[in-house]
């Protein structure tokens, strides 16, 4: 969506789906035999990112997150974007592609 594109079917609660219900990602982690917690904070994720790095076992960390924002610090994906735009949507994604591009930092 970030690139220009009409979201289908990206979060389970935008599907067509009835009765969907949330799903707790570290009771199911923990169903399957892993330590898991869940977090709200980051400086709680900072605090269970310690606890997984000296667990024995599978360590899963949830966390809620934006659905439809990018983060600060996020990185650049490579995912190109329409080179020739139809809608103002896909002319900023275009413009925002490029500009990512140029700061992308070549590899060796």
């Amino acid at each position: 969506m970030f690139k220009g594109g009409k979201e289908y079917n990206n979060l389970l609660k935008s599907s067509k789906t009835p009765g969907l219900v949330d799903v707790d990602f570290a009771k199911h982690a923990e169903s399957m035999g892993a330590k898991s917690e869940h977090v709200t904070s980051i400086s709680d994720l900072e605090e269970a990112f310690k606890r997984a790095k000296n667990s024995d076992v599978t360590y899963v960390i949830s966390i809620k997150t934006h659905a439809y924002k990018w983060v600060e610090g996020s990185a650049f994906w490579d995912s190109p974007t329409l080179e020739i735009p139809s809608t103002d949507e896909n002319k900023e994604a275009l413009k925002l592609h490029k500009d990512g591009k140029s700061k992308q930092r070549q590899g060796i």
